[in-house]
């Protein structure tokens, strides 16, 4: 187990999409750098507006309610990624500061079990990343074999493109590869989007329970002084402050992008399982509704699992705190424990927008408003 403890290495991967999407310049001396603002506006304006026009055109020229839905399969979670990196763009400074306090939090880690904790969740939210990576590829996998299998000359989404790609091979060739990239694209910007929040969040519930071990141990060691144990208090209580600051940060970065996953989660689930009970069709093109649906539903999955950890280290660190052993502590002592321990208990839960609280049964919510809608669009179909 190495000694260096760097949080903010989960990031890594996020950073670097980030970078490859046009929202987050090379440092000055990078050969590129000056070429960066170029290729951000080409791969913004083809990937993120050129790419998701062609998905929402394609849902507004459906003519029946199933082709609607199919075309919104798509369309709705591709729109509303665009959202999410818009949202990105907006709390990116945010981010770098949160990063600043995830040093400073490294840098308090002082016994093994406390860098267990850390390096484990890196190694979590890495797995994670690669899951979800995993996911989203079966997910183009799947559309390009439906192409191959297929009589007719379609795309791997129902798209709208301004040409007739039907009219020869090297053309349909062609408008293949040109969407195959943008979808690419698209998907690793879904991949990024549906992941960082989650890493963000494990990462404060890391840094709480690494806290809540630390707390447990004050005042057990015989051979400190009695100022060395209210300092080993004091200490804790400022780290306690930092993780605080963090959670604000997290409610304020990641409010929208929960509210935007919860309702982009229902919308499709709904219109993917209206499709695939009254349209007839092949196994593969089965199988690729059925792998969208599943990726869609682990994104809000994750979500709800992250902020459902963090709540469990918030009651994690109350415990650790009453554990330490402030019985034979002075009075001056067990007052300042008696306030951190009062600010333990404050919610570290994060809210959608700041109307739901996210826990781990916000899962159940958003089902039953994916099905209150397929109710809706059986009725009226």
């Amino acid at each position: 187990m190495p000694n260096e403890v760097v949080s903010t290495r989960a990031f890594d991967h996020h950073w670097i999409l980030w970078q490859l999407f046009g929202m987050h310049p090379p440092k000055r001396k990078a050969l590129w750098h000056r070429y960066y603002t170029i290729y951000s506006v080409v791969i913004i304006s083809y990937c993120f507006i050129f790419i998701p026009m062609t998905l929402i055109g394609q849902a507004l020229a459906a003519t029946s309610l199933a082709s609607i839905c199919e075309a919104i399969c798509v369309a709705a979670p591709d729109a509303f990624e665009v959202l999410k990196l818009a949202n990105v763009w907006r709390i990116r400074d945010q981010l770098q500061e949160s990063h600043t306090i995830f040093r400073q939090l490294d840098k308090r880690l002082s016994t093994r079990s406390e860098r267990q904790v850390i390096h484990g969740t890196v190694r979590l939210a890495k797995r994670i990343f690669k899951a979800t990576f995993v996911v989203f590829m079966i997910l183009l996998a799947t559309g390009i074999i439906n192409i191959i299998i297929s009589k007719d000359r379609i795309l791997i989404f129902p798209a709208w493109i301004p040409w007739d790609y039907k009219k020869n091979g090297d053309v349909f060739l062609l408008t293949v590869i040109f969407n195959f990239l943008g979808l690419l694209m698209n998907a690793l910007c879904a991949l990024n989007n549906d992941s960082y929040p989650v890493t963000y969040v494990t990462m404060v519930a890391a840094h709480l329970e690494a806290l809540s071990i630390r707390a447990s141990r004050i005042g057990h060691d015989r051979e400190l002084l009695e100022r060395q144990h209210r300092q080993h208090l004091i200490e804790c209580i400022q780290d306690h402050q930092l993780i605080l600051k963090l959670v604000k940060i997290m409610q304020s970065t990641l409010s929208m992008a929960f509210f935007f996953q919860f309702f982009c989660t229902a919308l499709a689930q709904c219109a993917a399982i209206f499709f695939l009970a009254y349209v007839k069709t092949n196994f593969s093109r089965t199988l690729h509704m059925i792998i969208l649906i599943v990726a869609i539903t682990n994104e809000t999955v994750f979500i709800c699992y992250a902020v459902e950890v963090l709540n469990q280290s918030g009651e994690m660190l109350s415990k650790g705190i009453y554990n330490c052993n402030w019985l034979s502590r002075p009075t001056e002592f067990r007052r300042d424990l008696l306030i951190m321990l009062m600010r333990s208990q404050r919610s570290t839960s994060i809210t959608a927008a700041g109307l739901v609280s996210v826990r781990l049964n916000t899962i159940i919510t958003v089902i039953k408003g994916s099905y209150t809608l397929f109710t809706l669009l059986n009725a009226i179909s």
